[in-house]
C-alpha cells in the first residue's frame, strides 16, 4: 500500500528551486518547508510539516513566479515568499489542510502540479510525483485519459506517464504507470502506485 507522509526531513534531499525549473520536477524553497512544482511560470505549493492523524497534512496552494520573485496565492491575494510574515503564515496554515483552487486549464481528473510524496516502504527513500499535464482520447464510448507526469527523488528526475481506460460500464481499468527506460520502469512498479 502506497503511504503519503507530510515528514519536513524529506525536503532535505530535493534541489532548491532554480532560475530555470524543469517542469513538474519537484523543489524545495529556501526558509520553507515545502515541496513545490511548476510548469512555466505557475505552480503548486504543499506545506510540510508533522504528521497529521489521517496520515496526510499540509495545505496546497498555487504559486507564480512574477517579475523574477515566486509568489503564493492565499486566499484571493498573491504575496512574496521570501516574505518572512508569509512564511510564518504558511507553516500555520499547513494544520489547517487548505486546497488551492484550480489553476487555470487544470484538468478535472488530475490535479495538476500538486506535488505528492509515495513511499511504500516508509523509510524516507520514497519518490515525488507531479501530474504536469493532461490528454482526453476517445476511441467510441471508451475514454482514456493520459497523464504526463514528472518523477522526482534527490536531484533525479525522469519523465513518465500514466494512462486511465474507461469503459461504458464498470469496471474501468487500473491505471498504468509507463517509463522510457527499464530501470525508470523498476522504480516505478515498486512504487505500488494506485
Amino acid at each position: 500500500m502506497t503511504t503519503v507522509s507530510t515528514n519536513p526531513a524529506l525536503l532535505a534531499p530535493l534541489d532548491l528551486l532554480p532560475p530555470d525549473p524543469v517542469d513538474g520536477q519537484t523543489y524545495r524553497l529556501p526558509g520553507i518547508s515545502a515541496a513545490v512544482a511548476l510548469r512555466g511560470n505557475v505552480g503548486r505549493l504543499i506545506t510540510l510539516g508533522e504528521a497529521t492523524g489521517r496520515g496526510v497534512g499540509g495545505s496546497v496552494l498555487n504559486i507564480r513566479r512574477h517579475h523574477g520573485r515566486v509568489e503564493v496565492q492565499i486566499g484571493q491575494q498573491w504575496f512574496m515568499l521570501e516574505r518572512r510574515d508569509v512564511q510564518l503564515a504558511l507553516k500555520s496554515l499547513h494544520a489547517v489542510a487548505l486546497s488551492a483552487p484550480p489553476l487555470r486549464g487544470e484538468h478535472e481528473l488530475a490535479p495538476l502540479l500538486t506535488p505528492a510524496y509515495h513511499d511504500p516502504a516508509g523509510r524516507g527513500e520514497g519518490w515525488w510525483l507531479t501530474a504536469v499535464c493532461a490528454q482526453d482520447h476517445w476511441a467510441g464510448r471508451v475514454r482514456t485519459v493520459t497523464v504526463d507526469l514528472r518523477v522526482t527523488q534527490s536531484g533525479e528526475s525522469f519523465p513518465a506517464r500514466r494512462v486511465l481506460t474507461f469503459f461504458p460500464e464498470p469496471p474501468h481499468s487500473p491505471a498504468r504507470y509507463e517509463a522510457h527506460t527499464p530501470e525508470h520502469q523498476r522504480v516505478l512498479d515498486a512504487l505500488g502506485l494506485p
